[in-house]
């Protein structure tokens, strides 16, 4: 697991010489809504005189138990949106403290705090083989080790789901399905994902300098983030989603050319921004951010990659109605993103 703590974080100042010490993760449910608001402002939740009631529901949460294993200093990054100074963790997941029956877990889809419907949880898990052997573990005891009640937890946990896309250095265009990316409160320019070391993203995704795309998805993306589920070079049939990059779009120009036509794209217009800055592929119909990387940080059998965001592709009109997509209990689901009161 890995963590990001800015500057001004109450936390920032132990993570800088965090290693080897021990540290909870407590994964907030849809009833705790203000505790998450109290600690995602500035400087987090410190004193615990502040609201003895909110210390007191955080300790009841299920939680994971950390051992971390590395930090690493992150120093400001230039760019359009400078962040502050941050340290970058990586830790072991020692145990899990689960709740008998585990609520639907808060999920930050843009500004608002969302969950889904326990109903929907419930409909989600039916028929899914080892639900109930994984709940009765995780009934059986409050702090434990074993795999299953870990996945039990944290298969309540929805991830929204972005489809992030590099150019590797040959020119080939590459992309990966991505439930691990977040942005870390008080750092809005930095983006954090993981990739699996011997995925074809992480082959292509190079080191630092590396240009990346990350593009949040919706529900008419679901065969798209099926379909890069595991890395994959954007093949042929693809590209009708996608804005390519600098070497590929002049090729198919050249096609259009060859077959009496012309597909230039209109100065001012993403396509030529993409030919013009050789930026990653970019989702035709889709928002992105595109970061550069400033970390690659190994973690056990993935990678740990930190972007600084350099500019931004507008959201279509239609996507705020349509809501997000996101990845529970081994499915993807819609959210409407309603607030969380």
């Amino acid at each position: 697991m890995s963590l990001l703590l800015p500057a001004g974080h109450g936390g920032y100042a132990w993570a800088k010489t965090a290693v080897n010490e021990g540290a909870t993760v407590a994964l907030l449910t849809a009833a705790d809504a203000r505790l998450a608001t109290a600690t995602a402002a500035p400087g987090g939740l410190v004193d615990e005189g502040y609201d003895p009631p909110l210390w007191a529901r955080l300790a009841k949460l299920p939680a994971l138990r950390l051992t971390v294993v590395s930090a690493t200093q992150l120093p400001p990054a230039v760019g359009a949106l400078p962040p502050a100074p941050a340290v970058l963790l990586t830790a072991t997941v020692d145990a899990v403290a689960a709740l008998p029956a585990p609520e639907p877990l808060l999920l930050r889809v843009g500004t608002l705090l969302t969950s889904l419907a326990p109903s929907a949880v419930a409909a989600a898990e039916a028929g899914k083989a080892g639900g109930g052997a994984a709940a009765a573990a995780a009934a059986a005891s409050s702090l434990t080790t074993t795999a299953a009640t870990m996945r039990s937890v944290l298969r309540h946990a929805a991830s929204a789901v972005a489809l992030v896309t590099v150019t590797a250095v040959g020119g080939a265009a590459h992309a990966l399905t991505a439930t691990s990316v977040r942005v870390p409160a008080g750092s809005p320019a930095l983006l954090v994902f993981n990739v699996a070391r011997d995925s074809l993203f992480g082959a292509a995704l190079g080191d630092a300098g590396t240009r990346v795309a990350v593009a949040p998805l919706r529900p008419r993306h679901a065969p798209l983030a099926a379909r890069f589920a595991t890395s994959a070079a954007v093949a042929p049939r693809d590209a009708p989603h996608f804005v390519l990059p600098a070497e590929q779009v002049a090729a198919a120009d050249a096609a259009a050319a060859a077959a009496g036509g012309s597909d230039a794209p209109a100065a001012g217009s993403v396509e030529a921004d993409v030919a013009r800055d050789a930026l990653p592929p970019l989702l035709r119909d889709a928002a992105a951010v595109v970061g550069t990387v400033v970390v690659v940080m190994p973690a056990g059998d993935h990678v740990v990659v930190v972007a600084q965001a350099t500019r931004a592709v507008a959201s279509p009109a239609a996507d705020e109605a349509e809501g997000h997509l996101v990845w529970l209990a081994r499915q993807y689901q819609s959210v409407a993103a309603p607030p969380v009161e």
